[in-house]
């Protein structure tokens, strides 16, 4: 299936595709691209890191070109699942919305006719056209919504890491308590803290 992973800044989103990356890399039933279009804002910035990272020839560098590139993947690659990863898809998104979706159409459309999967990563506009049944990833991608981590959450952050390298925590794990409450069980700043 397709997803779009949401969530605020420095929340995991990218480091949470750039595992599944990983795993996708090493499954033989899957062919993974990623993309980061976080410095992307125009379909030439797009079409031109596509060409660029993907290694892959686009007969023309348009939202059309894109979907004649990506039509034949599938016969480069027999018998796998193509998983198109996109990072931080906001300013492209947005400018594909005011252009009137040519490229994102075009995405529903690969995923509803070849073995081609999505899953995008974003924040405010990548949240706001998921709620839009206007636009086209409306009740296109199971989204999945990143936040604070709980406390247990936080707790093993802390903790587990530790252990591993075989330090024991003072205090009875007053330390870690004191870490997440500074934190707030937000995992940027989890970690941040706990490698200082």
């Amino acid at each position: 299936t397709n997803f779009a992973i949401v969530g605020g800044r420095k929340i995991g989103k990218t480091s949470i595709l750039a595992r599944v990356f990983q795993l996708l890399q090493d499954a033989p039933e899957y062919h993974p691209f990623y993309l980061d279009c976080q410095a992307i804002q125009s379909y030439e910035g797009f079409f031109e890191a596509v060409d660029t990272m993907w290694r892959v020839a686009l007969p023309a560098r348009t939202p059309e070109g894109f979907r004649r590139m990506a039509t034949e993947l599938p016969a480069q690659y027999p018998a796998r699942t193509i998983v198109m990863l996109f990072d931080e898809i906001d300013g492209l998104l947005a400018q594909d919305i005011a252009q009137g979706e040519p490229l994102f159409r075009i995405l529903r459309a690969l995923a509803h006719e070849l073995p081609i999967r999505f899953v995008f990563c974003g924040e405010k506009v990548l949240n706001a056209s998921l709620r839009d049944a206007n636009l086209a990833l409306f009740n296109f991608c199971n989204p999945m919504t990143l936040s604070y981590l709980t406390r247990d959450e936080a707790r093993r952050v802390v903790v587990d890491p530790m252990q591993e390298m075989d330090i024991v925590l003072e205090e009875d794990g007053d330390l870690a308590d004191q870490i997440i409450t500074l934190a707030a069980c937000h995992p940027n700043i989890v970690q941040y803290l706990c490698q200082k």
